[in-house]
């Protein structure tokens, strides 16, 4: 009886087993993907994963997810290729997984002021943009080289108080039609900074803010051009404005100091520590004791500026600063006009335009020019002004 009863318990616990449902069963558990490592991930950026969670050494195959997305670093030296593109590096994947992904490009090449260590009349850029210590060679640029014409700038708005005693002293130094005469709104700059060895920029009366206009707009071609070998006087006694920042070779820090109280003008006598400077003795003798009504608007201050002329209260009106392989004269003088004794001032006047032409490099090939202009000066001794009233 006990063996008929067993065997009726076997038969109803094997039915039980066989008519339970498969959805009843324990599942394994979903699959879970690790960290995307260099092992998983393969060239395409997905990855095969192993569903961690199932017991012992099973694993199945699920849908691989994305890698995280390139991100690129800063531009360095290491990533960046001759090309001027970088090889980024996927930065949020972890672990030591690094993805090539496709190359963004560096940042353009930006080209600091053409300097003394141009080589052959060329630079080699440095790329400002990248961070750190990085730099890369770039495509050259060719640095300015001085021509051999002087010229004369001013304003459209007229010549400073009607006076034609700048083109007089211009006739005076180059020969008439041995210079070029031009203004700050209409010259081309292209052709100024390649054919001139020499420019007189005048900023006097109501030509300051224009001046002032032309230099922060041309900045970088006329340092490049003093660089390289070239001749600035820039002058101005401003009846406009508060003063203007000069060019000194690599920013404006040459400083013309005026205001319109006319603390800063000054009336002579003129006095130096050069008396024998080419500009006072040649190519015709003149005095260095100046006066004028006014004879300066403004007086010039600045790093490593040589005052060739001083007025009464020992500020420069006249200076100079040797900038590479070429020259900067700035002053704040008015017109000779305005000046006694005569022809001593015109003659001044004429003399700093001859030194300045004489300083570029290379040196001025027009001789015969110059020749005539020495002969217009021996006229520009004999010509006499009459003294007029202070320019206002």
């Amino acid at each position: 009886m006990k063996s008929i009863l067993q065997s009726a318990l076997m038969l109803s616990v094997l039915a039980t087993v066989l008519i339970t449902p498969a959805a009843a069963r324990a599942q394994d558990p979903a699959c879970t993907y690790g960290p995307c490592d260099a092992t998983t991930c393969d060239t395409s950026g997905y990855r095969y994963p192993t569903n961690q969670p199932c017991s012992g050494p099973l694993s199945i195959a699920c849908s691989a997810p994305s890698c995280p997305s390139c991100i690129y670093g800063a531009c360095s030296a290491t990533l960046c290729g001759t090309s001027g593109t970088q090889n980024a590096t996927n930065a949020p994947c972890v672990g030591d997984l690094t993805i090539v992904c496709s190359a963004p490009a560096c940042p353009p090449c930006v080209y600091g002021v053409c300097d003394a260590p141009c080589g052959g009349g060329s630079q080699i850029a440095v790329n400002l943009p990248c961070t750190g210590a990085a730099s890369q060679s770039c495509n050259t640029q060719t640095c300015p080289t001085p021509g051999d014409l002087p010229f004369y700038l001013r304003s459209t708005v007229g010549a400073p108080w009607g006076s034609s005693s700048n083109e007089a002293a211009m006739d005076a130094a180059f020969g008439v039609g041995g210079w070029v005469d031009e203004r700050y709104e209409t010259v081309d700059t292209g052709a100024l900074f390649a054919d001139a060895s020499f420019i007189f920029m005048e900023g006097s009366n109501f030509n300051a803010d224009e001046m002032e206009a032309f230099v922060g707009s041309h900045l970088n071609e006329i340092n490049s051009f003093l660089w390289a070998g070239g001749v600035i006087f820039f002058n101005a006694a401003p009846n406009e404005g508060n003063g203007m920042q000069l060019p000194d070779g690599t920013a404006q820090r040459i400083s013309l100091n005026f205001d319109l109280s006319y603390a800063t003008a000054g009336n002579g006598p003129t006095s130096t520590a050069f008396p024998g400077d080419p500009i006072f003795t040649g190519p015709l003798a003149t005095s260095t004791a100046l006066t004028g009504n006014s004879f300066n608007h403004a007086f010039i201050t600045g790093v490593g500026i040589t005052s060739l002329l001083d007025d009464e209260f020992a500020r420069s009106v006249l200076a100079e600063r040797t900038i590479g392989q070429g020259l900067a004269l700035y002053g704040g003088m008015t017109t000779t006009n305005y000046h006694s004794p005569q022809p001593d001032a015109d003659d001044l006047r004429a003399n700093i335009l001859v030194y300045g032409d004489s300083m570029s490099i290379p040196e001025p090939s027009s001789s015969a020019g110059l020749g005539a202009g020495l002969v217009a000066l021996s006229l520009f001794a004999a010509h006499r002004r009459k003294r007029q009233s202070k320019p206002a």
